[in-house]
């Protein structure tokens, strides 16, 4: 069975939940780790996106090829 991104996201997640259904508060930190992690995820993003301004316009088509050699 594959799974796209969404997929295996959903799929941890309800795993997580069901593993702390029997603990009061689990969901609230479960919840509340989901927005921490989206957030620092998205400051990254901001952060590289402002730091490429600064980069000289022939070097900005490279930025993908990292991602590219991780593969």
């Amino acid at each position: 069975m594959r799974l796209g991104t969404v997929g295996q996201a959903i799929l941890i997640l309800a795993l997580l939940l069901a593993q702390g259904a029997a603990h009061r508060g689990s969901t609230r930190r479960i919840a509340n780790g989901q927005h921490v992690g989206f957030a620092a995820i998205l400051a990254v993003a901001v952060a590289a996106a402002f730091g490429a301004g600064f980069l000289p316009e022939g070097a900005v088509p490279y930025l993908g090829l990292p991602p590219l050699a991780l593969a």
